[in-house]
């Protein structure tokens, strides 16, 4: 078993921008990367010229390839073509319904929101994924011989870059059985999530310094009316006052927008280890001692609401 199977997936018409994440992680592992992608008409999917993929699979998926049986079938079908050392799926509610039943079933080893990916000159497999709740990074080891299911979290890997020219693609074996006990009823769009929060350009984070859950409503509406989206560290998730899906941080959600404006965030490890690959980080925070003023590329010592404030009456 050789080579690195990834898993890609599509979005509206194209490749995802998380898969195009998991081609580059797959890249850094220094073997033959396949990329897979399971459609109805794989040969519908916009062309696909991702740098660093040595073979292009589609198979054909009928009815909702998001049906987690259906998923399943299709993720070990390819498995089973392509026999590789290692195989790569979004860390996604979706691929995390089936992907650790798999590899029991199979015996694969299995590792999921992976932050770091590497192989070592013996073959074995490294990755790193954060526990306790983000307090603490674990590195791990797989010296199995057979495959392996990572699952990195998304927001992580730059994007793999386009080499300007279309890879072809293969399509491979028979239809994936779309038998499913899973039937979709209707499609319900949430508000900012993590998609929205992982694609943002600009993103105001709110932390414990902005305090009640009215200033938390001031800076919603400031958002909508900016057109930004807004985001939050960890303590304010815990209390209830934001969403869990608008945690930004190790145990919730990497971005990397232009522009990141800390709002009362004091600037811990595990919010830091989020928005690191921001271009520019402002902090907002009465506290002159705070941790983020040291990762910030410029800050302010005063208090979230006056700056509130003047965003209000500037609009």
């Amino acid at each position: 078993m050789t080579g690195t199977l990834v898993i890609g997936e599509i979005d509206a018409g194209g490749l995802s921008e998380a898969s195009a994440e998991l081609v580059s992680a797959a890249v850094s592992l220094g073997r033959p990367v396949t990329l897979a992608v399971g459609s109805a008409d794989p040969q519908s999917v916009s062309a696909i010229d991702l740098r660093g993929i040595d073979r292009l699979i589609g198979l054909p998926v009928p009815g909702d390839p998001q049906a987690h049986e259906v998923r399943e079938r299709a993720v070990e079908t390819l498995i089973d073509l392509t026999q590789p050392a290692t195989v790569l799926l979004s860390a996604n509610w979706d691929n995390a319904a089936f992907a650790a039943g798999l590899a029991e079933r199979r015996r694969f080893s299995f590792a999921t929101d992976v932050i770091e990916i590497s192989s070592e000159p013996d073959g074995a497999l490294v990755v790193t994924r954060p526990a306790y709740g983000g307090k603490v990074n674990v590195k791990l080891r797989i010296d199995d011989e057979g495959p392996s299911i990572v699952l990195p979290r998304a927001g992580v890997w730059t994007p793999a870059e386009s080499s300007g020219q279309a890879v072809p693609m293969e399509v491979v074996g028979e239809a994936v059985s779309e038998d499913s006990r899973v039937r979709r009823i209707d499609l319900l769009e949430s508000g900012a999530g993590d998609a929205e929060l992982a694609r943002a350009e600009v993103i105001f984070g709110l932390g414990r310094g902005v305090g009640k859950p009215e200033h938390i409503a001031v800076f919603e509406d400031i958002a909508r009316q900016l057109g930004v989206a807004l985001g939050a560290s960890r303590p304010l998730v815990d209390v209830g006052l934001v969403d869990r899906h608008k945690q930004i941080g190790q145990s919730g959600v990497t971005v990397k927008p232009r522009l990141y404006v800390a709002f009362g965030i004091s600037g811990s490890m595990q919010h830091m280890a989020g928005i690191s690959e921001s271009r520019m980080i402002f902090a907002v925070n009465t506290d002159e001692e705070a941790p983020i003023f040291d990762a910030a590329h410029l800050g302010t010592h005063v208090d979230a609401m006056e700056v509130a404030k003047h965003l209000l009456s500037s609009d």
